[in-house]
């Protein structure tokens, strides 16, 4: 009768460990599924890609980008955040193509400009100016409740763009 007792006793011990090991990996997997519900929020060049610039921000680059870099967060309400370094030269054709015009200076968005520190370490100090961008549409031609800002980032040599969109 001993003997069963302590069969029973492992048996049921195993359970409740390996009902707790189970426990634990299943709310590891969901929490970190969870994590990036929403998007990360970590700058990756894979976060927001090249081809959706039209869709969030009305506007096509007019050469390959020396860098893409974006971040994307969100739950019920989007948030895109894109930064572009070009070659200088492609200022105009950007300008141009995309029937996109300068309004004022404005300042330069501290986490942005930390990025493209971390990104190009030398770039020189650079200059905002505010682009005004085309009415955003859906791709069906309908209407979208979304905000959106962009900017010029010049520097000595450089030239960055920087976009900002958010649903509300």
């Amino acid at each position: 009768m001993a003997s069963r007792s302590k069969t029973l006793v492992a048996v049921l011990v195993s359970v409740v460990v390996l009902g707790a090991l189970g426990t634990v990996a299943v709310s590891f997997i969901l929490l970190r599924a969870l994590g990036d519900f929403g998007g990360s929020g970590e700058w990756s060049s894979t976060a927001i890609a090249e081809r959706d610039l039209p869709y969030l921000y009305g506007v096509k680059l007019p050469v390959a980008p020396l860098v893409f870099d974006g971040r994307a967060m969100g739950f019920q309400d989007g948030y895109w955040e894109v930064l572009v370094k070009l070659p200088p030269s492609s200022r105009e054709a950007f300008l141009s193509m995309n029937a996109v015009t300068t309004n004022q200076e404005r300042r330069l968005s501290k986490e942005a400009l930390a990025r493209i520190q971390e990104l190009e370490p030398g770039t020189p100090p650079l200059t905002a100016t505010g682009l005004d961008l085309p009415p955003p549409t859906r791709p069906d031609g309908g209407g979208w409740m979304l905000s959106r800002r962009a900017a010029l980032l010049e520097g000595e040599g450089v030239l960055w763009l920087h976009f900002i969109a958010h649903e509300s």
